[in-house]
C-alpha cells in the first residue's frame, strides 16, 4: 500500500473542504453589492444558492462510486480544479443566467469530493484515530468557508468590488489542487480475502430507511434544520447591510463570526450530547435560533448585533454533527453507517435546496426578514420533532428502548 503522510493528507483534505464551502458561501458575503450590480431579485439569488446544491446531490453518489473504481486521488484532484476554475469564472458573470449556469457547474465538482475525501482519510488514518481526524476535517467548512471567507471577501469586495473575492478563492483552490496532485499518492490497497462461510451482506437504501423510527425522525429533523440554516446564512450579509446599515466589509465580518462560533458548536454539541442526550443537545441549539433571531431584529448597536450573531452561529451549526453522523451511528449497525450517512446527507441537501429558494421568494414578497421567519418556523418544527424522538445516546437510552437495527436479513 502506498503510504501518505497522514497529517499532510488531512490538512489538504481540510483545506479542500474549507475552500469548497468558501466557493459555495462567498456569494452570500458579496451579495449586497452583487444583486444591485446584476439587478437580480431575492428569488433569483436563492436559485443561485440552490443551483450548487442540486448538482452537488447528483454528483455525491457518482463521485464516491467512481472513486471506488478508479481511485480517490484521481477523482479528488480533477474535482478541485473543476470547482476552483469555475469559481474564478463566476467573477466574470454579467447577468443572472450565466451566474446560475456557472454555479450549477461548480456543484458538479464540489459534490464529487465528499465520498472519496472521507474514504481517503479512513484509509490513511488508523481506526482508533479516525474519529478525531474526520471531526477535524469537518471544521474546514465553518472556519475557512464561513469565518475566513466572510472577513476576507468583505474586505476585498469593499476595496476592489464583488468580483475580486471569486478570483481570490478560485486561485486558492487551484493552488490546493496542485499541492494535492504533487504530495498525495493514490493508496493501493491489496485485497485481503478472509476465509468465511458468511457472504457479505448487501443492504438497500430502503432497508436503512425502514430500519429505525428514530433514524427516520432524524432525517425529518435534519431537513428542517437545513431549511433553517440556509434561509439564515444565505441572506444574513444582505440583511446586515441593507437593514442594519453595516458596510459590506463589516457585514461580511459579522456573518463570518457565525462560522467561527459554529466550529465550536459542532465540537461541543457532540461532546456534551454523550452526557445530556442527543435530544437535549438538539433542543439547546434550536432554542438558540428562537432567541438569536428576535435579538438580531431588535439590535441597534454593533455589540448587540455581534451578540445575536454569536448565539445564531452556535445554534445553526451545533445540530450538524448530531443529525449527520452521531444519531445515525447510534441506531444503525457500524457496517451500514456509510449507506445511512449517504442517505442522511442527501435528505439534508434537499433542505438546502428549499431554504434559499423559498426564503428568497418570501423575501421578495414580504421583505428581507421573511427568510428569517421561515428559519424560525423550521426551528420550532425541528424542536417539536426532537421532543417526540426517543433518546438514542448510549449512556442514557435503555437498550430495550433503542438498539441497533438488524439489516442483515
Amino acid at each position: 500500500m502506498v503510504k501518505n503522510n497522514k497529517w499532510v493528507l488531512l490538512i489538504l483534505c481540510w483545506l479542500t473542504w474549507g475552500f469548497i464551502f468558501a466557493d459555495r458561501m462567498v456569494i452570500t458575503f458579496v451579495a449586497p453589492l452583487m444583486v444591485k450590480d446584476l439587478n437580480i431579485s431575492m428569488t433569483q439569488f436563492g436559485l443561485t444558492m440552490s443551483a450548487v446544491t442540486i448538482t452537488w446531490l447528483i454528483m455525491a453518489a457518482v463521485g464516491g462510486n467512481l472513486s471506488d473504481r478508479v481511485g480517490r486521488v484521481k477523482v479528488i484532484v480533477p474535482a478541485i480544479f473543476w470547482f476552483s476554475i469555475l469559481t474564478t469564472l463566476v467573477g466574470f458573470a454579467r447577468g443572472f443566467k450565466p451566474l446560475l449556469f456557472l454555479r450549477g457547474l461548480i456543484g458538479l465538482g464540489e459534490g464529487s469530493y465528499w465520498g472519496p475525501g472521507v474514504a481517503l482519510i479512513n484509509e490513511s488514518w488508523p481506526p482508533e484515530r479516525r474519529g478525531i481526524a474526520l471531526g477535524f476535517h469537518q471544521t474546514g467548512s465553518p472556519f475557512i468557508g464561513v469565518f475566513l471567507t466572510g472577513i476576507v471577501s468583505g474586505l476585498i469586495a469593499a476595496r476592489w468590488g464583488w468580483r475580486a473575492p471569486f478570483w481570490v478563492f478560485g486561485i486558492c483552490g487551484i493552488v490546493t489542487g496542485l499541492l494535492f496532485w504533487l504530495l498525495i499518492k493514490e493508496p493501493k490497497n491489496e485485497a485481503t480475502h478472509e476465509a468465511t462461510s458468511q457472504p457479505k451482506v448487501k443492504v438497500k437504501a430502503s432497508q436503512v430507511l425502514m430500519s429505525s423510527k428514530e433514524y427516520v425522525f432524524n432525517l425529518i429533523i435534519l431537513f428542517f434544520v437545513m431549511v433553517m440554516y440556509w434561509s439564515i446564512s444565505s441572506f444574513l450579509p444582505i440583511y446586515l447591510s441593507n437593514v442594519k446599515g453595516l458596510a459590506v466589509s463589516a457585514a461580511g465580518s459579522v456573518a463570518g463570526i457565525t462560522g467561527l462560533v459554529g466550529m465550536a458548536g459542532m465540537i461541543l454539541s457532540g461532546l456534551y450530547s454523550d452526557y445530556i442526550g442527543r435530544r437535549a443537545a438538539l433542543i439547546i441549539s434550536l432554542v438558540g435560533v428562537l432567541v438569536g433571531l428576535p435579538m438580531l431584529f431588535v439590535s441597534n448597536s454593533m455589540f448587540s448585533i455581534m451578540l445575536a450573531s454569536i448565539i445564531l452561529g452556535y445554534a445553526i451549526y451545533a445540530p450538524f454533527p448530531l443529525c449527520l453522523a452521531i444519531i445515525p451511528g447510534d441506531v444503525i449497525p457500524n457496517e451500514f453507517v456509510g449507506t445511512a450517512a449517504g442517505i442522511t446527507l442527501a435528505v439534508g441537501e434537499i433542505g438546502g435546496i428549499v431554504g434559499p429558494i423559498l426564503g428568497g421568494y418570501l423575501n421578495d414578497l414580504y421583505g428581507i426578514t421573511a427568510s428569517f421567519w421561515l428559519a424560525f418556523g423550521a426551528a420550532i418544527i425541528a424542536g417539536i420533532l426532537s421532543l417526540v424522538m426517543k433518546e438514542t445516546a448510549p449512556r442514557i437510552a435503555k437498550p430495550v428502548d433503542i438498539g441497533k437495527a438488524d439489516l442483515s436479513s
